[in-house]
């Protein structure tokens, strides 16, 4: 980071009061994706990213969590798009390119975009689903990582919904590990 290789982390974490139980991380996330409330605060964040102008990544729950926020976000008019795995290849190129311009702000994917994607322009992270591995966690916030002289940002913001670490009482350490890293 002092380098300026790596960005540095402004790290945000959302309390959505939704509560889940002792159940597994997939139940989990249909529980978290299905809780309109939730939902309500994920659209609330993406909208502040477009009305500040970030280029936003959203990790969703499931697939159709995916359809169901790009969903949401398109009743609000907010120009938002997404990537599963039935898009198109040449359908994902148009979105990624339209990403990497700056004429498409906010990317809407489950776990798609977690590795081999290159978003140099990304501003911020969304992850919206508990994510019970360290290493699939490390690769989704990697996305975030990438700084100016790596034709990144000086800054990029990962915004974490609270109830995500909830049911992982060993991967809460990690996400502690790495917001004390992040921390300026």
């Amino acid at each position: 980071q002092e380098k300026r290789y790596l960005a540095n982390i402004a790290y945000e974490q959302l309390e959505s009061y939704a509560e889940v139980g002792n159940i597994k991380e997939g139940e989990a996330c249909k529980v978290l994706a299905e809780n309109s409330d939730r939902n309500s605060i994920i659209v609330q964040q993406i909208e502040r990213a477009i009305s500040i102008n970030e280029s936003t990544v959203v990790f969703a729950c499931t697939v159709d969590h995916v359809i169901a926020l790009v969903a949401l976000c398109r009743a609000k008019n907010l120009e938002v798009d997404f990537v599963i795995g039935e898009v198109p290849q040449a359908k994902r190129i148009d979105i990624f390119n339209r990403f990497k311009s700056g004429a498409l702000k906010v990317i809407i994917n489950h776990e798609l975009l977690s590795t081999g994607v290159d978003l140099p322009n990304l501003n911020r992270l969304i992850i919206t689903r508990p994510i019970g591995s360290a290493i699939l966690y490390s690769q989704v916030i990697g996305r975030a990582l990438r700084g100016p002289k790596n034709g990144g940002n000086e800054t990029n913001t990962i915004v974490n919904i609270k109830d995500n670490d909830t049911l992982y009482p060993e991967i809460n350490l990690l996400y502690q590990s790495f917001t004390n890293q992040f921390r300026q």
